[in-house]
């Protein structure tokens, strides 16, 4: 029960924050150590994450996540 909570709580950041989950574990990559950031550098690391994760999907990743997708559904 804790663990949906805690899913649950992941979410409701990513939506407050305008982030993808993806985008958000990005954010929070670039972010830790939890660091003081001004209303635009907060900004600034957001749309660094959302620019970086095209970036991250190279053809075998994008594989990869097809594959997993697949298994998980069969």
């Amino acid at each position: 029960m804790k663990f949906i909570k805690e899913l649950n709580d992941e979410n409701k950041r990513g939506l407050k924050e305008g982030l993808s989950d993806e985008e958000l574990a990005i954010f929070d990559l670039l972010t830790k150590p939890e660091m003081e950031l001004d209303n635009k550098e907060l900004q600034k690391v957001k749309g660094l994450a959302r620019d970086l994760l095209p970036r991250a999907y190279t053809k075998e990743l994008y594989q990869q996540k097809c594959v997993v997708a697949n298994n998980w559904i069969n």
